[in-house]
């Protein structure tokens, strides 16, 4: 992400990183943003759960892609999946 948004900032022209100057790839990915009612409060595990969960549907139940994007290796991405019984 961080090469992604520095290449950005590269190509654009004024002080604005807009989308044209993000990969083309990028660009055509489609966001499915769900926000809670500023309300409701949920616990860091809860989020992290659910966080885990959307990642893993967003590459088809790959757990070596899945723990890439999370940032941590596939065992510690097991024992989360374990802990919140999301094992599969």
């Amino acid at each position: 992400m961080e090469n992604i948004i520095e290449r950005g900032v590269t190509l654009a022209s004024g002080s604005t990183m807009e989308v044209q100057h993000l990969p083309a790839d990028l660009r055509e990915q489609r966001f499915d943003i769900r926000r809670r009612p500023k309300t409701e409060m949920v616990t860091l595990e809860e989020n992290e759960k659910e966080y885990i969960d959307w990642v893993l549907t967003q590459v088809n139940g790959n757990k070596t892609r899945a723990a890439e994007i999370l940032g941590i290796d596939r065992v510690s991405l097991w024992r989360k999946l374990k802990r919140y019984g999301m094992e599969t």
